[in-house]
Protein backbone atom coordinates (compact mmCIF):
# COMPACT_ATOMS: atom_id res chain seq x y z
CA UNK A 1 0.00 0.00 0.00
CA UNK A 2 2.84 2.38 0.82
CA UNK A 3 4.56 1.71 -2.53
CA UNK A 4 1.25 2.22 -4.33
CA UNK A 5 0.46 5.46 -2.52
CA UNK A 6 3.90 6.97 -3.05
CA UNK A 7 3.95 6.01 -6.72
CA UNK A 8 0.48 7.46 -7.34
CA UNK A 9 1.51 10.75 -5.75
CA UNK A 10 4.80 10.93 -7.64
CA UNK A 11 3.11 9.82 -10.86
CA UNK A 12 0.68 12.69 -10.46
CA UNK A 13 3.55 15.16 -10.30
CA UNK A 14 5.37 13.57 -13.23
CA UNK A 15 2.43 14.05 -15.61
CA UNK A 16 2.72 17.81 -15.05
CA UNK A 17 6.05 17.66 -16.91
CA UNK A 18 5.76 14.59 -19.14
CA UNK A 19 2.68 13.93 -21.29
CA UNK A 20 0.44 11.27 -19.71
CA UNK A 21 0.49 9.18 -22.89
CA UNK A 22 4.28 8.90 -22.60
CA UNK A 23 4.00 7.99 -18.90
CA UNK A 24 1.33 5.40 -19.67
CA UNK A 25 3.27 3.75 -22.50
CA UNK A 26 6.57 3.89 -20.60
CA UNK A 27 5.08 2.31 -17.51
CA UNK A 28 3.44 -0.43 -19.61
CA UNK A 29 6.80 -1.23 -21.18
CA UNK A 30 8.33 -1.41 -17.70
CA UNK A 31 5.49 -3.66 -16.49
CA UNK A 32 5.87 -6.01 -19.45
CA UNK A 33 9.61 -6.34 -18.78
CA UNK A 34 9.03 -6.84 -15.04
CA UNK A 35 6.35 -9.49 -15.61
CA UNK A 36 8.57 -11.36 -18.06
CA UNK A 37 11.44 -11.22 -15.57
CA UNK A 38 9.22 -12.32 -12.69
CA UNK A 39 8.17 -15.33 -14.76
CA UNK A 40 11.79 -16.49 -14.85
CA UNK A 41 13.10 -15.46 -11.42
CA UNK A 42 12.62 -17.82 -8.52
CA UNK A 43 14.63 -16.30 -5.66
CA UNK A 44 12.18 -14.92 -3.06
CA UNK A 45 14.17 -11.72 -2.42
CA UNK A 46 14.37 -10.93 -6.14
CA UNK A 47 10.67 -11.69 -6.60
CA UNK A 48 9.79 -9.34 -3.75
CA UNK A 49 11.88 -6.48 -5.14
CA UNK A 50 10.60 -6.98 -8.69
CA UNK A 51 7.00 -7.30 -7.50
CA UNK A 52 7.34 -4.02 -5.58
CA UNK A 53 8.72 -2.42 -8.75
CA UNK A 54 5.71 -3.77 -10.67
CA UNK A 55 3.37 -2.31 -8.02
CA UNK A 56 5.22 1.01 -8.40
CA UNK A 57 4.84 1.14 -12.19
CA UNK A 58 1.26 -0.13 -12.07
CA UNK A 59 0.25 2.62 -9.68
CA UNK A 60 2.34 5.16 -11.57
CA UNK A 61 0.33 4.26 -14.67
CA UNK A 62 -2.96 4.78 -12.84
CA UNK A 63 -2.57 8.58 -12.62
CA UNK A 64 -1.73 8.83 -16.30
CA UNK A 65 -4.82 6.81 -17.20
CA UNK A 66 -7.05 9.14 -15.19
CA UNK A 67 -5.49 12.14 -16.91
CA UNK A 68 -6.01 10.59 -20.34
CA UNK A 69 -9.61 9.62 -19.52
CA UNK A 70 -10.37 13.14 -18.32
CA UNK A 71 -9.43 14.48 -21.76
CA UNK A 72 -11.97 12.23 -23.48
CA UNK A 73 -15.12 13.23 -21.65
CA UNK A 74 -17.28 16.31 -21.67
CA UNK A 75 -17.35 18.15 -18.35
CA UNK A 76 -20.88 16.87 -17.59
CA UNK A 77 -19.76 13.22 -18.00
CA UNK A 78 -16.38 13.44 -16.31
CA UNK A 79 -17.53 12.00 -12.97
CA UNK A 80 -19.11 8.99 -14.65
CA UNK A 81 -16.04 8.30 -16.79
CA UNK A 82 -13.58 8.64 -13.92
CA UNK A 83 -15.80 6.42 -11.77
CA UNK A 84 -15.78 3.83 -14.54
CA UNK A 85 -11.98 3.99 -14.86
CA UNK A 86 -11.70 3.52 -11.09
CA UNK A 87 -14.17 0.61 -11.26
CA UNK A 88 -12.07 -1.08 -13.95
CA UNK A 89 -8.93 -0.61 -11.86
CA UNK A 90 -10.60 -2.20 -8.84
CA UNK A 91 -11.96 -5.12 -10.89
CA UNK A 92 -8.43 -5.65 -12.20
CA UNK A 93 -7.05 -5.62 -8.66
CA UNK A 94 -9.58 -8.24 -7.53
CA UNK A 95 -8.95 -10.46 -10.57
CA UNK A 96 -5.19 -10.05 -10.08
CA UNK A 97 -5.47 -11.22 -6.47
CA UNK A 98 -7.66 -14.19 -7.41
CA UNK A 99 -5.39 -15.17 -10.30
CA UNK A 100 -2.31 -15.19 -8.11
CA UNK A 101 -4.00 -17.05 -5.29
CA UNK A 102 -5.23 -19.69 -7.71
CA UNK A 103 -1.82 -19.88 -9.40
CA UNK A 104 -0.01 -20.41 -6.11
CA UNK A 105 -2.57 -22.93 -4.80
CA UNK A 106 -2.81 -25.06 -7.93
CA UNK A 107 0.68 -24.77 -9.38
CA UNK A 108 2.78 -24.07 -6.30
CA UNK A 109 4.28 -20.91 -7.79
CA UNK A 110 3.43 -17.36 -8.75
CA UNK A 111 5.41 -17.68 -12.00
CA UNK A 112 2.43 -18.69 -14.13
CA UNK A 113 0.46 -15.69 -12.91
CA UNK A 114 3.26 -13.42 -14.07
CA UNK A 115 3.46 -15.41 -17.32
CA UNK A 116 -0.20 -14.52 -17.93
CA UNK A 117 0.32 -10.85 -17.03
CA UNK A 118 3.25 -10.45 -19.42
CA UNK A 119 1.25 -10.87 -22.67
CA UNK A 120 -1.64 -8.90 -21.18
CA UNK A 121 0.72 -5.97 -20.57
CA UNK A 122 2.07 -6.25 -24.11
CA UNK A 123 -1.49 -6.31 -25.51
CA UNK A 124 -2.44 -3.24 -23.44
CA UNK A 125 0.65 -1.43 -24.71
CA UNK A 126 -0.08 -2.39 -28.32
CA UNK A 127 -3.71 -1.30 -27.93
CA UNK A 128 -2.58 2.07 -26.63
CA UNK A 129 -0.06 2.52 -29.40
CA UNK A 130 -2.58 1.54 -32.09
CA UNK A 131 -5.13 3.93 -30.62
CA UNK A 132 -2.56 6.72 -30.68
CA UNK A 133 -1.66 5.91 -34.28
CA UNK A 134 -5.34 6.00 -35.30
CA UNK A 135 -5.84 9.37 -33.57
CA UNK A 136 -2.85 10.87 -35.32
CA UNK A 137 -4.05 9.65 -38.73
CA UNK A 138 -7.57 11.10 -38.23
Amino acid sequence: MLVSGISRISGGFVIFRIPPIVVSHGSMIALAVLFATLTLVGAPAAVLILAMAAAWFGSFNFGALFQLASRLAAAGSLGTLLGFVNFLGNVGAVLFTLLFGWSKDTLGSFSRGFAILFPLAVMALMGGLLSLKERKSS
